[in-house]
């Protein structure tokens, strides 16, 4: 049952119609007596006969009305962007739900990364689940350790100076800004150019409403990296982005 750090006591009730459907018919979940303001985060579960777990969740942000609606209300982060009444259920994945992952680069050494055997230069932080692996027919991923050293701490060789800095690491985005907090503040004419990648971001474990929060906290500026130019974007946009092969953050 969803909370609210609220003082004042609510009526919070869940609906979802119908209670019984065809897989093809909308399903309509709405939740009521949210106080305005309230972040509220919905799970979806089922179990195969053998017992493997499908999980998928999202985080609302609860209007003026107090009330949510799935099929109108886009989440904040989750397994799914956009609205879409049916993302609780389309993005369910094999796992259980992720604990979110602190944007703390200072508590990873080591760093344990893992490797799918067989796909050269495919390795994550995340440890991809084995019915993942089997549906790919393919082996287990491979953990391993490796040394990390914070961007802030590798500028220094440099004199702290950075030009540009391109980050492509499989949804760990947040952890290497957070470790180049000093780099960014001390160059105000820094490119940062990284995938954006919502769902690899979810998978490793942060929120990206939270990357997003910490992005706007530094100051950046972000945009999307077309064919033939650059478009400026914003939270929202992101948000509700699937993917995007690059995205520019200037101050």
């Amino acid at each position: 049952m969803p909370t609210a750090n609220r003082t004042e006591q609510r009526a919070i009730g869940l609906t979802a119609t119908p209670a019984d459907g065809l897989v093809d018919e909308p399903l309509r979940i709405r939740l009521g007596g949210i106080p305005a303001g309230a972040r509220v985060t919905l799970q979806a579960c089922m179990r195969e006969t053998d017992g493997t777990p499908w999980t998928s969740q999202a985080e609302y942000l609860a209007k003026f009305d107090v009330t949510i609606d799935v099929s109108i209300d886009a989440p904040q982060s989750g397994t799914y962007a956009g609205v879409d009444g049916d993302g609780l259920i389309a993005s369910l994945a094999p796992g259980d739900p992720v604990a979110p992952r602190p944007f703390d680069s200072n508590s990873i050494e080591p760093l344990t990364l893992y490797r799918r055997v067989g796909r050269p230069g495919n390795t994550s932080i995340v440890n991809i689940d084995t019915s993942f692996t089997d549906y790919m027919a393919e082996p287990p991923v491979e953990p391993f350790e490796v040394a990390s050293v914070r961007v802030d701490d590798l500028a220094e060789e440099f004199g702290g100076r950075v030009d540009f800095l391109k980050i492509d690491v499989e949804g760990a985005e947040p952890l290497v800004l957070s470790g180049a907090e000093r780099v960014i503040e001390q160059n105000p004419d820094l490119n940062l150019v990284m995938e954006w990648s919502p769902g690899q971001i979810r998978a490793a474990g942060f929120d990206v409403g939270d990357f997003l929060s910490h992005i706007d906290a530094l100051k950046l500026r972000p945009s999307v990296i077309m064919e033939d130019s650059v478009e400026a974007t914003d939270r929202d946009a992101l948000l509700g982005a699937s993917y995007h092969t690059g995205i520019l953050l200037r101050r």
